[in-house]
């Protein structure tokens, strides 16, 4: 009796076959119980391959992670079906040279639950023949290194950005000082020319194009090198009566706006100048996605994730209140959706924009301890949530009830 079937079956059966079974049977059938109990109890997803590449037995861990309804449903396909297919020659090559004696290891990513791409560490190794596995017999041990491949993106992006920041900051700074010699003299030209209207016109031209140029300066500035959040427990709720007063005054009448929010207190600890100027933003691009009218809905809300509903937007699991702007204008294609949060990535060329907007959001939410999420395709609209951690009732009632009663905010 061959390891690979003593694995695949359990004790009673190999108990029933014969009740005084031999010494060397014994010892077989020992080493399939040890096997079998580090094959359950790894955290990894661990596969028993036969000779021809097909799923002999793959671990409950395995059974999880791959997202498969369960193990029955996976026993006697072949392992590298499992794979999309530009991902087989790696993983092909992997069990060939596993077959040859070596220990091969690669990397690789399948789609897994809830559509969420999976890397994913493999090793795979010629399993003893010492155990009886008819030859070709492999192993492959698994590890979901999606978590780490986030972190080091993440890591990656920070360190660019503030390589960036550094470079950016210092010839912000210069570009600015230029910018002020030439709106003081731009001011003071078009004051001389007051008998010239036309030569006036054309000093005022400038003195604009210079107060814009210093205002992309100021964003820039800001992005380069933020400053520290100014938190204080706000209702998510009750801040969308000022969202919708400022936007009703942005979007022009042929946008039609609708706001809602959840019945319930929605605490949220949070800068609120920040938030507001997030959301305002939002809709400042969805009027721009908009240009022959539509609509555009904003809304507060709240959710609760749990570790599976959490873990692809790299949150901890807990309560968020969540702000979500909806249009339904022209969207985005798939390469505008996937750079959309890069810095200084526009669509607006020759219309002013920045390339920081999303850029300076998406760093906002992740400062904040939140995340921020984009859905988009062309001709379907775009949907921007933003995921704030909820605050606790015990810490919005220590706060004051009246904050947007004493000022509202810009």
């Amino acid at each position: 009796m061959s390891a690979l079937r003593l694995l695949s079956e359990p004790l009673s059966a190999h108990a029933a076959a014969d009740d005084r079974p031999d010494t060397a049977q014994d010892m077989a059938q020992d080493m399939a119980d040890v096997c079998r109990t580090l094959i359950r109890c790894n955290p990894d997803c661990v596969v028993v391959l036969n000779a021809l590449g097909e799923i002999e037995l793959i671990n409950d861990s395995g059974v999880e992670q791959l997202g498969v309804a369960d193990a029955a449903g996976v026993i006697g396909q072949a392992w590298i079906a499992l794979w999309p297919a530009d991902q087989r020659v790696v993983v092909d090559d992997a069990l060939r040279r596993a077959r040859l004696g070596e220990i091969a290891r690669f990397a690789a990513q399948r789609p897994g639950p809830a559509d969420r791409t999976q890397w994913w560490d493999v090793v795979a190794s010629l399993v003893d023949q010492e155990t009886g596995v008819p030859r070709g017999g492999v192993i492959c041990i698994a590890r979901d290194i999606t978590d780490l491949k986030v972190a080091q993106e993440k890591t990656a992006r920070a360190l660019r950005l503030e390589a960036l920041g550094q470079i950016t900051s210092g010839v912000a700074h210069d570009f600015n000082n230029l910018l002020t010699i030439i709106m003081g003299a731009a001011e003071t030209l078009a004051e001389t020319l007051d008998s010239k209207p036309d030569d006036q016109d054309l000093a005022l031209v400038c003195l604009r194009a210079a107060e814009q140029g210093a205002d992309q300066i100021r964003r820039l500035l800001a992005f380069a090198r933020p400053q520290p959040l100014d938190l204080q427990i706000i209702d998510g709720g009750m801040m969308l009566d000022n969202i919708q007063m400022m936007a009703s005054h942005l979007l022009a009448d042929n946008v039609d706006l609708t706001v809602s929010r959840a019945h319930a207190p929605l605490p949220c600890r949070v800068d609120r100048a920040e938030l507001e100027a997030a959301l305002l933003n939002l809709c400042l691009n969805s009027r721009d996605a908009m240009p022959h009218g539509g609509a555009l809905a904003i809304a507060a809300g709240a959710v609760s994730l749990d570790e599976a509903a959490a873990r692809p937007l790299g949150l901890p699991p807990g309560d968020y209140v969540t702000f979500t702007v909806r249009d339904n204008g022209v969207g985005m294609s798939p390469e505008t959706l996937r750079r959309a949060v890069e810095p200084f990535f526009t669509t607006k060329i020759g219309r002013g924009g920045s390339g920081l907007g999303l850029s300076s959001m998406h760093s906002f939410a992740e400062r904040s301890g939140g995340h921020l999420t984009i859905a988009s395709a062309v001709g379907r609209g775009t949907t921007v949530q933003l995921f704030i951690p909820r605050a606790s009732e015990e810490r919005q009632g220590a706060a004051s009830t009246d904050l947007y009663a004493n000022g509202r905010s810009a």
